[in-house]
């Protein structure tokens, strides 16, 4: 196959590219609230759907883009699981101490979903 490409994409490039898109990775802020009706993914642009999406978005847990992706008929993920890890990962760091993820997960989940 082709190498892969990485890059910001012009509306055009990215209809001629996406229609072969595996993977879609959204690492920027649009979509995530207060601005949740925004997507990076134009609306003239029809969304790959074989590929997967990970939404690093995590509030809300399921963005505009997210929605536009599940339409085509791609699967896709948000972001909550890497945050949580990487909060973990440095807590590990600087305490020196196994952080528990799961807890960390399940409190996280739960303060974004207003429990």
């Amino acid at each position: 196959g082709e190498p892969p490409r990485a890059g910001a994409l012009t509306p055009e490039a990215l209809a001629e590219l996406g229609a072969s898109a595996d993977l879609v990775v959204n690492s920027t802020s649009l979509g995530m609230w207060p601005h949740t009706e925004t997507s990076p993914w134009p609306k003239e642009v029809p969304f790959p759907g074989g590929a997967f999406l990970y939404d690093l978005v995590y509030n809300p847990r399921r963005t505009r883009l997210m929605a536009q992706a599940e339409a085509a008929g791609a699967r896709a993920v948000d972001g909550l699981r890497m945050l949580v890890h990487q909060g973990a990962e440095a807590l590990s760091m600087w305490t020196g101490v196994a952080a528990p993820v799961e807890v960390m997960y399940r409190a996280c989940k739960r303060a974004l979903e207003g429990g």
